[in-house]
């Protein structure tokens, strides 16, 4: 009888443990966003845009050109672009933040370390 509490003791332990460490692991992000995405800037004018849905993101510029624009930063949730453009017409930037997610197993095969973008379209005019 002795080894039957034994047993159920054990087993209880063992559920006990289960419920309280859990099986569970973060979910990986499979899309991310930027707000606002579409935006009409004047000269001089700044817009904050924030990504969401990763982590670990980084912020590029289709046309570096600092005749259009300034980031604040090129790392982090959010961005400010400063809009530097005095021509006559409207000019067309986009913006690109990316989130690495890193392989479980140092890169290769299914556990390789993907990257998901997300692009915000900047309209600029005097």
């Amino acid at each position: 009888m002795r080894n039957f509490y034994i047993t159920i003791y054990l087993f209880m332990l063992f559920v006990a443990m289960f419920l309280i460490c859990g099986c569970e692991t973060d979910p990986v992000p499979t899309k991310i966003t930027i707000t606002p995405a579409d935006v009409l800037m004047h000269d001089n004018e700044s817009v904050e845009f924030t990504a969401s849905g990763g982590f670990d993101y980084q912020w590029s510029l289709e046309k570096d050109k600092y005749e259009y624009g300034v980031l604040s930063s090129r790392t982090g949730s959010k961005v400010t672009y400063t809009s530097l453009y005095s021509g006559t017409t409207v000019v067309y930037q986009t913006l690109y933040v990316t989130a690495t997610i890193p392989g479980s197993s140092g890169g290769s095969g299914s556990n390789a370390e993907f990257r998901l973008t997300a692009e915000a379209i900047i309209r600029q005019i005097k």
